[in-house]
Parts: C-alpha cells; sequence; structure tokens
C-alpha cells in the first residue's frame, strides 16, 4: 500500500516548484512526483493532504560535531585566545565527557536536528561511544571517526573502528561510516596514508579539515605561530618546507582523496579550487562558525565559478546557533546577497548528495529516491519569488520523514 502527499508546492530536482502537486511514497520509497490530478491511486492507498505546505527533500548536513554540544555550557573562547589554544582546550574537555552526559547530548541534538528539517547529516566524532548512540537515533547517518595528534595506539585504534564499524551497519541499516584525521596537520603523512588506504578498501567516507584558519597558513608557511607551538610539542615538524600552505602540500602529496569531504578550506586560492573539482572533492563550508571563529570567509563565489561541489554544514556549534540548515543558508546569502535561492538550497540537498556519492537517492524528490521529505510552511509570501522567501523568512517545520517513516507530522 502506498501513501499519496499532496501538497501546494513541491520542489523538483531542478528547483522549479510543481503546482498542486503529489508525491506517492512506498516501501520507504518514492514511486511517483506529479501533479495531483495525474498521480494514480489504488482504492488501498493512504491519501494525505498538507495543504499550502512546500513539500521538499530532507536536508543534508555533512559537517556536525554532536558530542562537542556536551560542553557546550563549560568552554568559551576567551578574548585574544588563539584558535589553536581554543581547540586544545575544546578537546581536553570533550575527553572528559561521561558516557551519560555524552548519551543525553547526542540524542537532544539529533532530535533537534530532525525537528529543523535535517535528515541526513555527517558526524565527526573523538568518542566511539558517539557513534554507538547516534546509530539508535531514526535519523540517516554518517560516523566518521577521527584520529589525531595524541594516537600512541594507532593500529589499535582503526581496528576497533573496524568492528565497531561493522557492528553499528549490522544494527541499523541507515547508519554508515567513515574516518579521517582531524585536520591535516593532526598526523603526519605517513598515517594520513594508513587511513586513506583503509578508506579506500572499506569503501568508507573520507574527511579532512584543511586550511581552516590563518594559524594553520602560518603554520604550514612560516613555521611560526601557536598552533605550530602546539604540534611540536609532541612530535617534530612532519610536513617539511610548505611555504604555499597547507591545501598547496595537501594536494601535491594526495593526502586529499578523490572524492573525500574537505572541511572549511578559508585558506584556499583559485589553483587549490580547480584542482579540488578534479578530484571530486567537495567543500563544506561553516559559515556561521567561522564568522564566530574570526576566519576568512571561504571564498564561495570563485569555488563556484570552478565547479566546485559546494556543501553546508553547520558544526553544530556548542557555543551559539540553532543548528538550522536555513538559517546557515540564510547567513550565507547575507555574505553573498546574488547567490540564488537555487543555488544556495542545492547546497543543502542535491550538491551533498553527489558528495555523498548518493545522486539517485537522496537529495531530491524524484522516482526511486529514499522517502526523505520535508514540509515546511512559509509566511508572508505573497507575491514574491517563494523560494526567496523559504530562505528569508523563518519557515515552518511541519512535516518530517525519513525512509518513509514519519518523524514529524504536523499536518
Amino acid at each position: 500500500m502506498a501513501t499519496i502527499y499532496y501538497a501546494r508546492r513541491i520542489l523538483l530536482p531542478d528547483m522549479t516548484l510543481l503546482e498542486h502537486g503529489g508525491v506517492s511514497v512506498e516501501n520507504g520509497r518514492i514511486r511517483a512526483v506529479d501533479q495531483a490530478s495525474h498521480l494514480k491511486r489504488a482504492r488501498t492507498d493512504r491519501v494525505v493532504n498538507l495543504g499550502e505546505m512546500l513539500l521538499m527533500p530532507g536536508l543534508i548536513n555533512l559537517h556536525t560535531h554532536l558530542e562537542e554540544t556536551a560542553i557546550r555550557s563549560n568552554i568559551r573562547s576567551l578574548d585574544n585566545e588563539s584558535f589553536a589554544a581554543f581547540s586544545m582546550k575544546k578537546e581536553s574537555r570533550i575527553r572528559s565527557i561521561s558516557d551519560a552526559a555524552l548519551a543525553a547530548s547526542v540524542r537532544l541534538t539529533t532530535r533537534h536536528l530532525l525537528s529543523v528539517g535535517t535528515t541526513t547529516i555527517v558526524d565527526t566524532c573523538r568518542n566511539m561511544g558517539t557513534a554507538s548512540f547516534l546509530s539508535e537515533e531514526p535519523i540517516r547517518a554518517y560516523s566518521i571517526f577521527e584520529f589525531g595528534r595524541s594516537e600512541s595506539d594507532f593500529e589499535e585504534k582503526l581496528k576497533a573502528w573496524q568492528e565497531t564499524r561493522t557492528a553499528l551497519k549490522n544494527k541499523n541499516s541507515r547508519f554508515l561510516s567513515g574516518i579521517g584525521p582531524h585536520a591535516l596537520f593532526s598526523l603526519p603523512p605517513q598515517a594520513h596514508r594508513r587511513l586513506i588506504a583503509e578508506a579506500s578498501a572499506s569503501g568508507l567516507l573520507y574527511s579532512v579539515h584543511c586550511a581552516e584558519s590563518a594559524e594553520e597558513l602560518l603554520a604550514f608557511c612560516e613555521q611560526k605561530g601557536d598552533l605550530y607551538f602546539h604540534i611540536t610539542r609532541s612530535m617534530p615538524w612532519p610536513f617539511g618546507y610548505t611555504p604555499l600552505g597547507s591545501m598547496p602540500y595537501a594536494l601535491q602529496e594526495n593526502l586529499v582523496p578523490p572524492g573525500a569531504l574537505a572541511i572549511h578550506c578559508n585558506q584556499v586560492g583559485v589553483s587549490d579550487l580547480e584542482a579540488l573539482a578534479l578530484r571530486n572533492v567537495a567543500v563544506v563550508t561553516c559559515v556561521q562558525y567561522s564568522q564566530e571563529r574570526g576566519h576568512k570567509p571561504f571564498p564561495l563565489e570563485v569555488a563556484l565559478d570552478r565547479s566546485v561541489c559546494v556543501c553546508v554544514g553547520t558544526e553544530t556549534r556548542f557555543d551559539a546557533g540553532s543548528g538550522s540548515l536555513f538559517d546557515e543558508i540564510f547567513a550565507l546569502r547575507m555574505l553573498y546577497p546574488h547567490i540564488s535561492a537555487a543555488t544556495a538550497l542545492a547546497m543543502v540537498t542535491t550538491n551533498p548528495a553527489q558528495a555523498l556519492g548518493r545522486s539517485n537517492d537522496l537529495g531530491a524528490l524524484k522516482p526511486g529516491a529514499c522517502a526523505d521529505l520535508l514540509g515546511v510552511s512559509v509566511p508572508h509570501v505573497g507575491s514574491e519569488y517563494y523560494l526567496d522567501a523559504l530562505l528569508r523568512e523563518e519557515p515552518s517545520i511541519r512535516f518530517v520523514m525519513i525512509d518513509g517513516e514519519e518523524i514529524v507530522a504536523d499536518y
């Protein structure tokens, strides 16, 4: 038996709107998308009228740190505190989180993300318990386990993650996993290559923070600054002479593999972006987080001109913010007001689906795709362009579906 959802507007894969349409869902998949009068319906099919809502694909958040929400109340950035010092303090607090606090934080944040329209997340974690708690939630999730500077038992950690991800995948088919260093500077090159080889052999998503801050640029270009000091306290500088910065070095040494997610990338140039596009690497920008940390903005216009697959993440900031992707792309359009609403929406739907290698079943409402649906109401539309109103106003999330399961149903 299918369920047919009728709505005033439906967002199609090309970012145009279908007026007075319907989406037929059966066995967790979209069976058809068409004008309401054209949809075939059996007598046994269930019918749901969503009224004036816009029906669109569920939003895809390509970068969160759910475990960091557990420390949001007890860590603040101090005036003139360096990025490296703040990061070290944050990592120390995360290591002290109890299992109970971690579980509560992951569960509460996941439910909140669902309530603001996110149906798929890529979460990066340092604690394997985060992945276990996330796998119990109804959201579609990729969990990236991060390796960092302090990993003296690298191979043991890698083996433990292999066992963990297999067990969790068997328990929840919506749960997938990945791997990567926390950042380019977190591991020596040989450890990067070991992780890249593991990702390639096991078909895992690979993610790396790279070219995020001015401190990172200074460390690589001049071997100076607070970040350089923190890195070389525990090991000699492992990257050699790198006068052009971290991203040119990473590309030259093949430390950002094809199909990877490159997070932030604020300190990149034109040639870096062209190389990333050629490697089919998606860049994930977290606009509000970068503003809060005082980072240079990601060069969005240049990236789009070079056909980079640009996606948006929220970072799930623990000091501020709602975690809403609608808020994130609103902030992006405040920086780049001439970016069209369709282009901005693609960064949280079709682009991340492409980045995950899942354009056939995520990020768009089309036959055969997973039934990950979002129903929103937008106030004060009037005669203006609807998608502009959607991104400027505060949309009300009324309906959320994942794999044909209704998670939020306010209709």
